[in-house]
């Protein structure tokens, strides 16, 4: 399970799919621009990690979250693929390793707005 955890973590890392894709759909108050990462995950996180023998892969949680005035995210789960084996609580702890600047690249302010997150989980090689 932690070769799986590892592949999730260097996706949020290496800016992939995970951390530097841009929202599909903006609302009023939802990140329509590039955002600016400060800060991405750089460990797995500690245990409960799902156990499970049986958790399928690949793995999806979409987060929606509301960025702080520093930068920091707080989420909530949106949807979580395939649903009950724990991929949902452990997105939102890596989530929390996420800092983002106060304006996009295009000179957006993200402070206070939304933005969506997906958190693919893999198999590790």
């Amino acid at each position: 399970m932690r070769q799986l955890l590892v592949a999730a973590l260097m996706l949020c890392i290496g800016g992939g799919e995970l951390a530097a894709q841009e929202n599909d759909s903006a609302t009023a108050s939802e990140i329509a621009g590039t955002v600016i990462w400060l800060r991405r995950p750089n460990d797995v996180p500690r245990g409960p990690w799902p156990t499970r023998t049986d958790a399928p892969l690949p793995a999806l949680v979409v987060l929606d979250c509301l960025v702080g005035e520093d930068g920091r995210l707080s989420c909530q789960i949106s949807s979580e693929d395939p649903p009950g084996f724990g991929y949902g609580a452990l997105a939102l702890r890596i989530s929390r390793g996420f800092q983002m600047a106060p304006l996009t690249v295009e000179g957006e302010p993200t402070v206070g707005r939304t933005y969506r997150l997906r958190i693919p989980f893999e198999a590790g090689e």
